[in-house]
């Protein structure tokens, strides 16, 4: 694929993107949030929440979509919050970058 072929394919996805605050997301992300406060130290959990990993978790969740991302999974016992450790936890498929542009054929020339 080359790099305009890319861009157009980006700017399609851009069109069927979607970011909505259903009911159903509302309850994934809830229970993402009860997790974390119960699982990790308040600082940490403080950390994570304040972002938008939760509900990019909970939309993927509820869209069967995949999260991106390039954070590593952590081992259990880690304080740390982590998105793969989350995605895994609450059963959301997840990759990073570079993953996703060898699955989508991107070539850079």
């Amino acid at each position: 694929m080359e790099m305009i072929d890319l861009l157009s394919g980006l700017k399609n996805i851009k069109k069927g993107f979607f970011v909505e605050e259903t009911e159903q997301v509302q309850r994934v992300y809830i229970d993402i949030v009860d997790y974390v406060m119960l699982h990790y130290p308040r600082s940490n959990a403080d950390l994570f929440l304040d972002r938008a990993d939760p509900f990019v978790i909970a939309q993927a969740k509820v869209h069967n979509a995949i999260v991106v991302t390039h954070e590593r999974l952590v081992p259990p016992e880690s304080n740390k919050v982590k998105i793969p450790n989350v995605c895994e936890r609450f059963d959301v498929k997840y990759t990073n970058l570079y993953t996703m542009m060898r699955a989508l054929g991107a070539r850079f020339t």
